[in-house]
């Protein structure tokens, strides 16, 4: 029997993003930081409560956030958030996938699978292709 993975779990009023485990190279509380998009040669940051805006899910506010590294390979992405994080552990089998209908612009905006519970939402993320996603929509803008 396969076992149940672990997932860093950002938890909103209705929605809870789900990142898987393996990629979390360390979290750290910080104080009084701007995270705004902070970018360069070194080092990204991105502000994951402005990926939760999307859904209507907004941080709260706070002079302390979470900052999440995490390593996908050759990169490292850092991500910073005023909600609570935790690592719960889920089955695989617990997650539906999207309808056909949604499956396409949910898997470009790294929205893998969900599991809906009572009045709350889980969705499992795929956050490299999240930010790539939001990193080209800003390019089209611009």
């Amino acid at each position: 029997m396969q076992q149940p993975e672990q997932f860093i779990c950002i938890s909103y009023s209705q929605v809870d993003f789900l990142i898987p485990n393996k990629y979390v190279v360390s979290a750290i509380g910080i104080r009084d930081v701007q995270v705004q998009f902070m970018n360069n040669q070194n080092s990204v940051i991105f502000d994951f409560d402005d990926i939760a805006i999307g859904f209507h899910q907004y941080g709260r506010p706070s002079h302390i956030k979470t900052l999440i590294v995490l390593n996908y390979g050759d990169n490292n992405i850092s991500i910073a958030t005023t909600q609570e994080c935790k690592v719960c552990t889920i089955d695989y089998n617990d997650f539906s996938l999207f309808s056909e209908f949604y499956s396409k612009p949910m898997k470009e905006f790294g929205f893998l699978a969900c599991i809906f519970e009572e009045d709350r939402m889980k969705i499992l993320l795929d956050l490299k292709q999240t930010i790539d996603f939001m990193n080209n929509s800003l390019l089209e803008v611009l």
